[in-house]
């Protein structure tokens, strides 16, 4: 699903706020990030199973945004038509794109402003033995000098009928993509591994273009022309003393900071404790999360700070729905996650876009803060984990 500063971190229904403490200033600059949920934190949308009326397909997760050249606001979604068996050749992940109307954003009627996930708004189906149990986790964004989409996908299948045990990235394309038969599957090349699930791409007004690929560890790619990628690096890896020891997933399509600088999520799993024992037992946490990290403006390969708490983590009942069982048991698994797309709403604020238990949407509010090392910071006591 995903070196010292510190971070105001805000988690809605999970961390109330500290008292404030100062610390000297040990880098030229750090983030802080504060996390709110929408609706009180009811931020769940596109969910087909309470609320048929926002979606046909039963599992609606995995967003990815886009602002269109014309302004307006869409959602790319992985979906299932049933809630069992989703994933498999019999029920198959396909891939939507809705669109939110033109009126100002309205946080409290987000889903009202979004078109009804029919399944007339399908833009992506598998194709192929690679691609029979799904196409899954996309991200998309959009080269303003082409005015072309560009759609990242995870295709899910095997080499013979029914199997579903390989994944890999593709990439389809498009000028008008909310029309399904505009989209064209792409050939890429690259050195070995640039193709493993899960990537978000970063497309510059001049090259090298970049790309951040991979899960267990992700890797950032250069290319000049978007066809071809060479020579990976690592950006995000584990770390032994922190809430992602072990895994990380790359997450949504760098986000532009009004300083040039860049904001990216990632998926993690908590403290490498399996999703199955439910969020949290005898004090231990588990389950899908999500972190953060900022990128370097001038070089997107450079890790500047990456944050030492979780952007956020399943605690709702519709994250943590197979351990808690009531309304929500019939979601796939205790997860919040799947955070690709980030959308700008004004001042270092974003939308980020996620899902809960793979099987519903979700969306919160990021405002992110820069404090200037020269001077002392009044913080909480929080932290967050800056690279010199």
């Amino acid at each position: 699903m995903m070196t010292s500063g510190r971070s105001a971190l805000s988690l809605l229904a999970l961390l109330a706020t500290s008292s404030c403490r100062v610390i000297p200033a040990a880098a030229p600059w750090r983030y802080s990030l504060e996390v709110t949920r929408l609706n009180n934190g009811m931020n769940v949308l596109f969910d087909g199973v309470h609320h048929p009326e926002t979606a046909d397909f039963k599992l609606n997760f995995g967003p990815g945004y886009v602002r269109m050249l014309d302004g307006t606001d869409a959602l790319v979604l992985r979906c299932c038509v049933n809630v069992t068996g989703c994933s498999t050749t019999d029920n198959p992940d396909v891939i939507t794109f809705v669109k939110r109307s033109r009126e100002p954003l309205d946080l409290a009627r987000l889903q009202q402003q979004f078109e009804r996930n029919s399944f007339d708004k399908v833009i992506l189906r598998p194709e192929g033995l690679e691609e029979q149990c799904g196409v899954q986790d996309p991200r998309i964004t959009v080269d303003p000098s082409t005015k072309t989409y560009w759609l990242s996908y995870v295709a899910f299948g095997g080499s013979s009928p029914n199997s579903c045990n390989e994944v890999k990235t593709k990439f389809a394309t498009s000028k008008t993509p909310e029309i399904a038969s505009s989209w064209q599957r792409v050939a890429r090349t690259g050195d070995s591994g640039f193709d493993e699930k899960s990537t978000a791409l970063l497309i510059r007004s001049q090259p090298p273009h970049y790309q951040f690929t991979g899960t267990g560890t992700v890797r950032s790619w250069q290319s000049q022309d978007l066809l071809h990628w060479t020579q990976p690096e690592v950006l995000l890896q584990g770390r032994p003393d922190s809430f992602d020891p072990g895994y990380v997933e790359a997450g949504a399509p760098p986000a532009l900071l009004a300083d040039g600088n860049y904001l990216v999520t990632y998926d993690t799993v908590l403290n490498n404790v399996s999703p199955i024992i439910g969020p949290c037992k005898e004090g231990v946490c588990g389950g899908w999360a999500a972190g953060w990290a900022v990128l370097n403006g001038s070089n997107p390969r450079q890790v500047i700070q990456r944050g030492m708490e979780p952007l956020f983590v399943p605690v709702m009942p519709w994250e943590q729905g197979p351990v808690r069982g009531s309304d929500w048991a019939w979601t796939q698994l205790p997860a919040v996650g799947s955070t690709n797309g980030l959308q700008h709403i004004g001042n270092d604020t974003f939308l980020a876009w996620g899902c809960g238990s793979d099987a519903v949407v979700e969306a919160w509010v990021l405002r992110v803060s820069k404090w200037a090392g020269s001077s002392t910071v009044h913080e909480s006591p929080t932290t967050d984990q800056l690279v010199e």
